[in-house]
């Protein structure tokens, strides 16, 4: 045997080998942990000892394993992608883990948990994860891009009966929690829109967009007809819980039909099963702005995926003249519940209108005409109407909760950076003696109410620094100023510290980024109850003690039970996670251009930026921030399904 061809085997055993190794590797990665407290510096620690763990771990690597053997000879365009995707995930659920700690000063600098002499050591093994996810993740997307490929055709259902069994579900969900569960952002609405006056505190409650004024309007005049129409105020919220249900369940039954025709029976079944499920179900027992929100976003994604059939030329559409208006209709209606569901649709517009203009013109004209309407009327709503009716803006903190966050951090551990003037310029928009006490990367409710605007009126104090000048309910040139003057510090340190910065962001919503994060609360965001509410007196509208459950605490107790017997299944539990949106979009993305479906991708950017709202919110992991995106991702799959199609020349 010749030297070279020695060479050539050792070469074949080594690919071979390394071929094996890095499944390997992906199993080790599974089971690297991060420690949550700081003194776990012991290298020991970083890995899991759990055997359940360790048999998930090995069934993963199995099942990726399994689907990448079947499709590794596939070849797939644009293969850098995969591994820039997997990449990209593999950080989601490495940095996120690695910057958030259950002690404050852990979640102040960061990954603490490295300092020591075994720094090298913990580096190498956040490493070998990074490596071990990044090839995990690029095996199963190869796996998945063959395993997902469906035949032409469509599924044939019944409109109807979905609408009708859906109503039956939720009926069934809701009957137990009757007459309906306001939320506290709910009585802040009734308290706004009955102008109520608490003589006890020499307070009289005005119209403000802290909640969007015309949600506050909708159940405030829904909750008057039902108490004129059937007395009682338990008969008047039912009736607001009904008339909820009757505007969301034909739009949840159009989104789970067309699931079911153009995503195929699978898909159906999935979107059907989970909306007639306790998660959606009970989420319409209760009373408040986002609710009815849900319904609207629905609505505008399945017309925005119907135009767009139209407009691409591909699925089995046939828009109408009425798709259009209802396009518009459900536009216009997101961008006046939402401020950021505005920023949405003019963005899917946008797309739509460049789309229309160089592949299909015949649907320009529509699709302006609905853009236009949308966006005039929102901007006669916002600067036309609130004002002429003396609404009051929502305080411009809502916007800042992440850099005022930042800045209280960097006062806490780089205050030296800090000059006199850009700490009294701080102290102007969070007084400098409440930022450690008020301080919490996961929420900035309390660092909210120190704002000089306040819209907010989370407490008491608050009322009291309102009547006393301290706070303002507007904004005035004063607080333009200070505000502006904070945002010019917060640039200052945004160079200074930029990497401590995205650390902060990055542990701020770690829930919204890291799927393998557990949710403390399991991510549904149910109301189920307001009996927290009984201390809050200035949240109490006049009829507050003629509101009771009209069901017994049995009941109840019984259908919660059912409820957490569902919410905890594997499957529910992964997919009600507040990260699960983001990472089935991208994976989406990735796979809609591994197939082949050209600049179709760009159509998900909507979703995405839905959710990249979510993270400038002031709470880590809220239900309400991520599962707008959440409702929509089956309209996207459903939509992106001829791009999977097997066609009689592709081979199996």
């Amino acid at each position: 045997m010749h030297k070279s061809e020695r060479s050539e085997i050792v070469i074949a055993y080594i690919k071979r080998g390394a071929a094996y190794a890095q499944w390997l590797v992906m199993l080790v990665a599974l089971e690297i942990i991060y420690p949550s407290v700081v003194n776990d510096r012991e290298l020991h620690l970083r890995f899991a000892v759990d055997n359940v763990k360790m048999m998930a771990s090995l069934a993963i690597v199995a099942l990726v394993f399994v689907a990448y053997r079947k499709a590794k000879h596939q070849t797939l365009r644009f293969p850098w992608l995969t591994w820039v995707l997997a990449f990209g995930l593999s950080l989601l659920v490495n940095i996120p883990a690695a910057l958030v700690s259950n002690e404050a000063q852990a979640k102040m600098t960061g990954a603490a948990y490295l300092d020591g002499s075994s720094l090298f050591g913990q580096v190498a093994v956040t490493l070998i994860a990074i490596v071990g996810y990044t090839l995990l993740f690029a095996r199963a997307f190869q796996g998945l891009a063959y395993v997902l490929r469906f035949k032409e055709g469509e599924t044939r259902v019944n409109y109807w009966l979905v609408l009708v069994t859906l109503l039956a579900f939720w009926a069934f969900w809701v009957h137990f929690y009757v007459p309906g569960v306001i939320t506290w952002d709910g009585f802040r609405q009734f308290m706004e829109y009955q102008h109520q006056t608490l003589k006890a505190y020499n307070w009289t409650y005005v119209p403000t967009n802290h909640h969007p004024w015309l949600a506050t309007l909708i159940v405030g005049f829904l909750f008057d007809l039902g108490r004129s129409w059937f007395g009682s105020v338990n008969n008047a919220v039912l009736f607001v819980v009904v008339v909820q249900i009757l505007i969301n369940a034909p739009i949840f039954a159009a989104v789970a039909t067309y699931a079911f025709k153009r995503g195929g029976k699978v898909l159906g079944w999935l979107v059907y099963g989970f909306f007639a499920g306790p998660v959606v179900g009970l989420t319409m027992v209760m009373i408040d702005k986002t609710v009815l929100y849900y319904g609207f976003v629905l609505g505008f994604f399945l017309m925005y995926a119907l135009v767009a059939e139209t407009v691409f030329k591909h699925g089995f559409a046939k828009v109408a003249w009425w798709h259009y208006v209802l396009y518009a209709v459900f536009g216009l209606m997101m961008s006046l519940y939402r401020k950021d569901g505005a920023y949405v649709v003019d963005l899917a517009s946008v797309l739509l209108i460049v789309f229309a203009a160089i592949k299909n013109r015949k649907t320009l004209l529509p699709i302006v005409i609905s853009f236009v309407a949308v966006f005039g009327l929102t901007f006669a709503w916002n600067n036309v109407y609130l004002p002429a009716k003396g609404v009051i803006p929502g305080s411009s903190g809502e916007a800042l909760t992440i850099p005022l966050r930042q800045v209280a951090q960097q006062v806490i551990v780089n205050k030296k950076d800090f000059t006199k003037a850009d700490l009294a310029k701080v102290d102007k928009v969070m007084p400098l003696a409440t930022i450690e006490k008020y301080y919490n990367v996961q929420q900035a409710d309390n660092l909210k109410t120190t704002f000089p605007v306040d819209t907010f009126i989370r407490d008491r104090d608050d009322l009291k620094k309102i009547q006393t000048g301290k706070l303002s309910m507007k904004n005035t040139a004063k607080t333009k100023r200070e505000i502006s003057d904070f945002m010019a510090v917060w640039k200052k340190m945004l160079l200074k510290h930029p990497i401590q910065y995205i650390e902060m962001y990055v542990q701020a919503n770690s829930l919204y980024f890291n799927l393998f994060q557990n949710h403390p609360d399991g991510g549904d965001g149910l109301i189920l109850g307001w009996d927290y509410m009984d201390p809050i007196d200035y949240l109490h509208p006049d009829w507050y003690d003629d509101y009771t459950f009209m069901t017994t605490k049995a009941q109840r107790d019984f259908g919660y039970a059912a409820y957490t017997i569902y919410a905890n299944f594997p499957l529910v539990k992964l997919v009600t996670h507040t990260a699960f949106a983001l990472w089935a979009l991208l994976i989406l993305l990735a796979l809609v251009i591994v197939r082949g479906g050209g600049s179709r991708w760009l159509l998900i950017l909507p979703a995405l930026a839905m959710l990249g709202t979510a993270t400038l919110s002031p709470v880590n992991g809220y239900y309400r921030y991520a599962f707008p995106a959440l409702y929509a991702l089956p309209i996207l799959i459903a939509f992106y399904k001829p791009v999977f199609m097997v066609h009689k020349k592709e081979n199996d």
